[in-house]
């Protein structure tokens, strides 16, 4: 049997239309588009740095696991920092899904000067989540080689 290298494209795909489609139908049913909460910059800067953080870690742990690190690194950093990613991951494609869902929901207003700012909040944290994915997918990948 093949050992499992991370977490798969297909499940972030997934978890993220999965998260975009309840979230939708929630948002729908429950909230007014009024109520939708606006996206802050801070949220946005939080989940690169995250991102950034993982990516430093399992870029040292490849490193090591290549003969090239400088450093010693403990078996259980390596492991912890394997679970950190798949989970940053994870983490990562439920709030592109969520920023989808809030995009689909206040699309039908788009005509509207201020929803139209509100909307293009929302693309500007999708890659932010995306790039909290970028890091973490490498991660898994490179600590299990």
């Amino acid at each position: 049997m093949k050992p499992h290298a991370g977490v798969r494209v297909t499940t972030l795909v997934l978890a993220g239309l999965l998260t975009a489609l309840i979230s939708w139908g929630a948002l729908k049913l429950v909230l007014n588009v009024s109520t939708v909460a606006h996206p802050t910059w801070i949220g946005i800067v939080v989940m690169i740095f995250l991102g950034g953080g993982l990516l430093v870690a399992g870029w040292q742990v490849k490193q090591f696991r290549d003969g090239r690190g400088t450093q010693s690194l403990s078996p259980l950093r390596a492991a912890r920092t394997l679970v950190l990613g798949q989970a940053g991951a994870l983490t990562g494609a439920v709030l592109v899904g969520w920023y989808a869902a809030n995009v689909l929901i206040l699309l039908p207003d788009s005509d509207i000067a201020s929803q139209r700012d509100r909307i293009w909040a929302r693309p500007c944290c999708s890659p932010a989540g995306c790039g909290r994915d970028a890091g973490p997918v490498v991660v898994p990948a490179a600590s299990q080689r």
